[in-house]
């Protein structure tokens, strides 16, 4: 996700509403949040979500008025259980040489997608697994000061339950990459964890 981009998350649970809170921090211009739930669309307007829809189908016309027709730059797959016929909705809310990322718990043994192979090749589009953002979560993890910033801002802007608590090392910290691992892997500051 980009500055600019249209990004549509369907499922607004835990992990669809940090993908809304990333493409906030990222500067995208357009998040539709898509869910079944009207109190999760009415919390994912809190957590950055710019519009709202119950299902894709619905947010067909939505994502295409906002776009002038040409759809969104990424639908990111959130659901409670991911199953093979969530895939081709997706991809009709893709723009071309757009993104479907799909990162939700699938059944195991499950075999069967539906794709619309026209779609996938004439419209260049990408279809992406994600586990933990694609980052190694202990090698990639290191916030430059900049994106520290950002994230805090991020998080300081929307109104969190009260029983949500962010831990955060304090802002006195040395800056630079050695900031959140400088031993080689391990989460450590030299002082006192701060809550906000």
């Amino acid at each position: 996700v980009t500055a600019g981009d249209t990004v549509v998350v369907v499922g607004c649970g835990g992990l669809g509403t940090a993908a809304i809170q990333g493409a906030k921090v990222a500067g995208a211009k357009n998040i539709v949040a898509i869910d079944p739930s009207e109190f999760k669309r009415e919390s994912a307007m809190e957590f950055g979500a710019t519009h709202t829809a119950p299902s894709m189908e619905e947010a067909m016309e939505l994502v295409g008025g906002l776009t002038e027709g040409v759809q969104a730059d990424s639908v990111i797959l959130t659901p409670s259980v991911l199953t093979g016929d969530l895939i081709a909705p997706a991809q009709f809310l893709t723009r071309k040489g757009g993104t479907v990322v799909a990162t939700a718990v699938a059944p195991a043994a499950q075999m069967d997608v539906q794709l619309n192979l026209f779609m996938f090749s004439m419209m260049n589009q990408e279809l992406k697994g994600c586990l933990f953002g694609s980052t190694g979560r202990r090698i990639n993890f290191s916030l430059t000061p900049r994106a520290q910033r950002s994230w805090l801002d991020c998080v300081c802007q929307f109104s969190l339950h009260q029983n949500i608590k962010i831990f955060m090392p304090p802002l006195t910290a040395p800056a630079g990459p050695d900031l959140f691992f400088p031993r080689g892997g391990e989460l450590s500051s030299k002082n006192d964890d701060t809550t906000f």
